[in-house]
């Protein structure tokens, strides 16, 4: 049996730090400009998402972020900081309840430089190139049952795996 990777303390602190760095120079290049409290709440996510790929803590914890505020940008610099600072032996799972949003994220992990090799996309919808290509120019819906990226195969071997929570509660979607 695999050991459990852990972050030591000052493992924790520099992957935080840079996560959280590429965090505010992500949200300012998108013309946000984050205020104290919000710099405080998402310091303390990153932080949360260091202790938990780093075996501090686990479980399921929601963060009363609002909307637009920077939650889905932190999974993105935080997941990007991981494979930049070489943590291949550090597996994440990311989970929505929508599968476009998941192809989204893969989209914004692929344009912060994570090679598609290192991430997962798994869903049940069905893939059509021009259906896709058509949705992401008019970013109108697609149709009922289809998703903007097909999924992935060998997910076993991908240490970012995207998925939606009724995939993992064994349901599909």
């Amino acid at each position: 049996m695999k050991e459990i990777f852990k972050f030591t303390q000052e493992q924790s602190r520099m992957l935080s730090e840079a996560a959280y760095d590429k965090l505010i120079n992500n949200l300012m290049k998108y013309g946000n400009k984050p205020g104290d409290k919000q710099k405080e709440a998402l310091k303390k996510l990153i932080e949360t998402l260091t202790a938990m790929a780093g075996g501090e803590i686990s479980g399921r914890i929601a963060f009363p972020i609002p909307t637009g505020a920077g939650k889905t940008q932190s999974i993105v610099a935080f997941a990007s900081t991981l494979v930049e600072q070489g943590y291949n032996d550090v597996g994440i799972i990311v989970c929505a309840s929508k599968v476009e949003a998941l192809c989204d994220l893969y989209r914004s992990l692929l344009n912060e430089g994570v090679p598609p090799e290192k991430l997962g996309l798994i869903h049940s919808y069905s893939f059509d190139k021009k259906k896709a290509e058509k949705y992401l120019i008019d970013r109108k819906e697609l149709p009922k049952g289809y998703a903007s990226l097909p999924r992935t195969e060998s997910n076993q071997h991908r240490q970012i795996l995207l998925a939606t929570h009724q995939r993992i509660k064994g349901t599909d979607e």
